[in-house]
């Protein structure tokens, strides 16, 4: 379980690789997980992991779908952080020991939005 932090820890967000004309949303929702990334310390595994999950989303519905998500959080370091931790604990985790193709059919389940989550905002539900 302590591999997830350690990786991140280990690979810093590189340059934001979104152009702002083309793609402002996964722009804007970059640059929060560099900034964060940056500014505070006790979230810089959170801001990796979400950044990540930007970069190395399946396609371009579930980077939409991440990027929806960090932006709902915009501006509250705290909801940032709760939304990494919740893919960490939910998602990572459970996959750590899964195969490379189990890994990607389980994301793609679980990033795209599937009814009985609808609706439903993940920075509301993390917060205490």
């Amino acid at each position: 379980m302590a591999a997830i932090p350690l990786l991140l820890s280990n690979h810093p967000l590189g340059p934001n690789p979104y152009n702002t004309q083309t793609h402002p949303a996964w722009n804007s929702a970059y640059d929060q997980c560099l900034q964060l990334q940056t500014s505070n310390p006790q979230l810089t595994i959170h801001a990796r992991c979400l950044g990540y999950l930007i970069i190395e989303a399946i396609d371009d519905a579930s980077r939409d779908y991440i990027t929806e998500e960090i932006l709902r959080c915009m501006d509250d370091d705290g909801k940032l952080g709760d939304l990494a931790k919740f893919y960490v604990e939910h998602i990572f985790r459970m996959c750590e020991l899964a195969s490379s193709e189990n890994f990607r059919q389980f994301l793609t389940a679980c990033i795209s939005p599937s009814p009985p989550e609808q609706g439903k905002d993940p920075c509301t539900i993390l917060s205490p």
